[in-house]
């Protein structure tokens, strides 16, 4: 068992105190609700300070929005309740969808505006003409358990994401040379680098989210956040350059050694290159100069695969000391920035993989989870039917993102048991014997520090916040501290009824299991793959690298199976990486080619659009794309020698590559073609 150290009861004790504030100004101010201010500063509290204050940024924009679209319906449809369900219904579903699109701290927002308009308008339907007061009320305690919590939470040992993005940035770059230098000395182990890519990949992401939040508590990253996008950028172009060039040696060493052999000092040049931190100008110009001397000729690569390859690798590793200078470059200009510098330019945002059909679903699942709870209410006459509505939406609401949010609200649900009895331990044993603030403290303090404490480990969170949420939702803290046992059963069986109705649907409407969503990333790649083939403008290079980033990163968690699965959903998942970009530098130079390859390499790309277009394609489509594939590479080493034909058979070739030495998002592929036959040899079979 993971005990806590310093680091969670310095979290713990700032949560307390952050919350306890916020109940104490709610009690000197009169609010209705302060365990509203309480449950805000215990939902707002992160370890860092940057993640506190956006995510009160999101909640009290959410909140803001929610209270008046519930001041609106209540208004305008109180007479029509059957409608103004629906409408609730209709406004969480829209809020959910977008939730599920946008992948950043901002979908917080976006949902909490959804079920904050059911929590205002279930409570006032039996007291309508208080609908401004009670969201006007929410707004208050929400915003006072917002400043309580930053400001607990900046005064007490403060943490600023800044340093930590920096240093998990560093680790990044000092991992990728790592795997940088283990593929270029001897390409190391194939199983191993794809490990190490996925692990790459995902940090890569995880490093998006730390950025978000160190805009807010460090100055000098706002101004460089531009800088930090580019760097990203590169990073994520350098994963596929490594990648290519192990695939491509791999394949050169066991045809053809002693081609490999000419190669091989250039690699180990430039993993020495690395070992450099600052990858100094003058040695990797003194590289590059000797890459360009050792690339076989524009007329040899036009007469042997064998030598196509060791161009495609070299040029490659020309790309990757390029990257990598690039890099350590965008690196130190980070560090060269001032916090009162204005923000830097940059390239164009970060495009993420978005999946509208799952988050249609999910916006339906909560749609219907709201509703029924709302009928039932309805037609029930259940005076805490309110409550039921609203963890409803919340339980449909917040794991909605999730590929199986079913068992997830259902674990919730078994918390929130425990949760009800901590509460009633407190309401029928502990309350009644004071009637004062700091006695209210002292019996709170160890409850909440202890799951304070826990929450603040990342393998307890999950089972600590239900307990702490769930428990502090139905306590009866108010300046009164009334008891009403019937009323707090009421709640906490309202409470456990209304998750159970969203986790019923959930598993209902939304269980689609790791494997489906898996299969849907690897079904986007291929669209995306269309879109190229097609020529579709819309889609930049930029834009394509950035998602498929994504959907590497998403596919990681997803593919708990066997390593052999694991293994060759990566790389199929890589080989439409490559091939995208392949493609993308092909349509570039089209229009540039001569009349006597430009056709045919048009009709490949139609071939390729629609060999895309089909899951599941037959072998006779198959042997008829790699015939053909093989047949314009042939047409274009017979043309005349110019920059642009070398660019498309070296292009082709990656592309052939590819398609070879991966199962190439099809596992038939393999059956189809022989492994490493030249391509530039006619009559071979295909």
């Amino acid at each position: 068992m993971i005990l806590p150290g310093r680091k969670e009861w310095i979290f713990s004790v700032k949560a307390f105190i952050g919350a306890m504030s916020a109940v104490y100004i709610a009690f000197q101010i009169d609010l209705s609700r302060p365990v509203w201010a309480m449950l805000t500063a215990y939902i707002v509290a992160q370890p860092l300070a940057g993640m506190v204050q956006s995510k009160a940024v999101y909640r009290a924009i959410g909140t803001v929005i929610g209270s008046a679209l519930a001041i609106v319906v209540v208004t305008e449809f109180i007479n029509a309740p059957e409608l103004m369900t629906l409408i609730l219904a209709l406004w969480v579903a829209l809020c959910v969808y977008v939730t599920v699109l946008e992948k950043s701290p901002r979908s917080y927002m976006l949902m909490l505006s959804g079920y904050t308009v059911v929590i205002i308008a279930s409570q006032s339907v039996t007291t309508p003409d208080l609908i401004f007061d009670t969201a006007l009320s929410r707004c208050e305690e929400i915003l006072l358990g917002i400043g309580c919590a930053i400001l607990a939470n900046n005064l007490i040992f403060p943490q600023r994401v800044g340093p930590v993005l920096l240093a998990r940035l560093d680790s990044w770059l000092q991992d990728a040379v790592k795997l940088t230098r283990g593929v270029l000395n001897g390409m190391g182990d194939k199983a191993e680098a794809d490990r190490d890519f996925a692990r790459l990949t995902s940090d890569a992401i995880a490093l998006d989210a730390l950025r978000f939040h160190a805009v807010y508590d460090t100055p000098k990253l706002r101004a460089a956040e531009n800088v930090i996008i580019a760097l990203r950028h590169r990073m994520q172009n350098l994963l596929p350059l490594l990648v290519g060039v192990q695939d491509r040696g791999i394949t050169l060493r066991l045809r053809s050694p002693a081609v490999y052999d000419q190669a091989a000092p250039l690699l180990r040049r430039t993993a020495a290159w690395l070992d450099d931190p600052k990858g100094t100008p003058s040695s990797a110009a003194d590289i590059q100069l000797d890459l360009a001397a050792a690339m076989p000729s524009d007329l040899d690569i036009r007469k042997s695969w064998d030598q196509l390859l060791l161009r495609t690798i070299l040029q490659r590793l020309s790309d990757i000391i390029s990257a990598w200078g690039e890099c350590y470059g965008l690196r130190r200009n980070i560090d060269s920035i001032s916090r009162d510098q204005p923000p830097v330019s940059g390239p164009a945002r970060i495009a993420v993989h978005r999946d509208h059909l799952v988050a249609a679903l999910s916006g339906m699942a909560a749609a219907v989870s709201v509703g029924l709870t709302g009928l039932f209410w309805m037609f029930t006459g259940w005076p805490h039917g309110s409550v039921a509505m609203m963890m409803s939406a919340v339980g449909a609401s917040i794991f909605s993102a999730q590929d199986d949010p079913g068992p997830v609200v259902v674990r919730f649900l078994y918390l929130s048991i425990p949760a009800a009895m901590i509460a009633g331990v407190y309401e029928v044993a502990i309350f009644p014997a004071f009637s004062d603030f700091p006695m209210l403290v002292l019996v709170l303090a160890p409850t909440y520090l202890i799951l304070g404490a826990f929450l603040a480990i990342p393998a307890y969170a999950p089972s600590m916040m239900p307990l702490l949420l769930g428990a502090t939702g139905i306590l009866s803290i108010s300046n009164t501290l009334p008891i009403d046992f019937e009323n707090f059963v009421n709640g906490a069986v309202a409470q456990v009824f209304g998750l159970g109705i969203s986790a019923i649907v959930l598993m209902l409407m939304r269980r689609l299991g790791t494997d489906w969503a898996a299969a849907r990333l690897m079904g986007a790649v291929r669209r995306d793959l269309v879109r190229i083939a097609a020529g579709d403008p819309t889609l930049r290079q930029a834009e394509f690298e950035s998602r498929m980033t994504d959907r590497l990163a998403e596919l990681v968690p997803r593919l708990a199976g066997s390593e052999a699965k694991r293994h060759q959903v990566m790389t199929d998942a890589q080989a439409g990486y490559r091939l995208g970009l392949n493609m993308l530098a092909l349509q570039q130079i089209r229009p540039d080619l001569p009349g006597t390859v430009g056709p045919a390499v048009t009709e490949l790309l139609r071939a390729l659009q629609r060999y895309f277009s089909i899951v599941i394609p037959d072998q006779a489509k198959i042997n008829d794309l790699v015939g053909q594939h093989d047949l314009v590479m042939r047409l274009i080493a017979q043309a005349d020698v110019s920059a642009t034909t070398t660019q498309a058979l070296i292009i082709l070739g990656g592309m052939r590559h590819s398609l070879l030495i991966h199962n190439s998002l099809n596992e038939s592929v393999t059956k189809a073609v022989s492994q490493f036959v030249d391509p530039l040899v006619e009559g071979q079979p295909a």
